[in-house]
């Protein structure tokens, strides 16, 4: 089998969405490192991670790679569903599914990292086969009180989010125009930084754009109400990653290096010059920090030997 190309298949969820999943290596491998994408982009952002991490650890890993509800491949669901909070279920269905025994390292980029914090907290007091997080230009909370994350409180986010709900497909129509009216929201999370090639911002750009924008305004309106701080105490046990881009206008590397004065055991990495889609733009600063998460993870997995499964495993 390619390893690049992995295996790919559909996972139901307990509401019935189809989730859009790939798996790349042994599903014997000791170690499963599942990714979480970020707002408006697809599992392929991963793509220079995952070479990357293929190329270290061979056999040793296998990745698994999904698609967030109305992004990307997966299918659309009611826009109620379009929460943090459902997200962090949808990783754990991902986990229970995919991965349901051995160490577990997730990783997540933006809407992704907040998705595995959220994940975290739901379950802050629980054993937990995860041995490793990667948090790569995400907030713990308060998305809305720094950078671009301010016009989250703009009167646009809840009359699209509104519109949407009650005429979907008209305003599906109106694709343009509701990206102007997103503009303040969105408009940082396509540009890059000038050292990125061509074919990442090309990428960045493509992925946004081909995002419905029902899905666009439901989970803008819901980042507004996003806090994931019960996730420390989980966080607290393990070794974590916390990257971030030091020219970051959309999540700002002051919510990183906030989170990471929380945890002992988090390592820092200010990306120089890095904006928001650092994972693309510096390719090879990220996939040494994971490299360096992952041989952490794998010394404590080995010192505490973890027997319990997840909940809801």
């Amino acid at each position: 089998m390619n390893r690049e190309e992995g295996r790919s298949h559909t996972l139901v969820v307990a509401d019935g969405t189809r989730l859009a999943v790939r798996e790349v290596g042994s599903r014997t491998a000791p170690l499963t490192v599942v990714f979480v994408h970020g707002f408006c982009l697809h599992a392929g952002a991963w793509a220079p991670q995952q070479r990357s991490v293929s190329r270290q650890w061979g056999e040793r890993a296998r990745l698994v790679f999904f698609d967030h509800r109305g992004h990307g491949g997966s299918g659309g669901a009611d826009a109620g569903t379009y929460t943090i909070s459902q997200l962090g279920r949808d990783v754990e269905e991902i986990i229970r599914v995919v991965a349901p025994t051995g160490p577990v390292v997730l990783v997540g980029h933006s809407m992704g990292g907040m998705a595995v914090l959220s994940y975290l907290a739901q379950h802050a007091d629980s054993t937990s086969r995860v041995v490793g997080v990667g948090l790569i230009s995400t907030a713990l909370s308060n998305v809305a009180g720094a950078g671009i994350g301010r016009a989250l409180n703009t009167p646009a986010v809840s009359l699209l989010g509104g519109a949407c709900a009650r005429a979907p497909r008209l305003v599906g129509r109106s694709w343009s125009l509701s990206r102007r009216l997103l503009t303040p929201v969105i408009g940082a999370t396509c540009p890059m930084a000038p050292s990125s090639g061509l074919r990442a911002a090309a990428t960045s750009y493509e992925m946004v754009h081909a995002t419905p924008i029902a899905t666009v305004a439901a989970f803008l309106r819901d980042l507004r109400l996003y806090d994931a701080s019960a996730a420390v105490g989980a966080l607290g046990r393990i070794p974590v990653s916390i990257m971030c881009g030091t020219r970051d206008r959309v999540t700002p590397i002051l919510h990183s290096q906030q989170l990471a004065a929380l945890l002992p055991n988090a390592e820092l990495v200010a990306v120089a010059g890095g904006r928001h889609m650092v994972g693309l733009e510096q390719p090879q600063v990220v996939g040494e920090a994971l490299d360096r998460l992952l041989v952490r993870a794998q010394t404590y997995h080995r010192e505490h030997s973890p027997t319990t499964d997840l909940v809801g495993a």
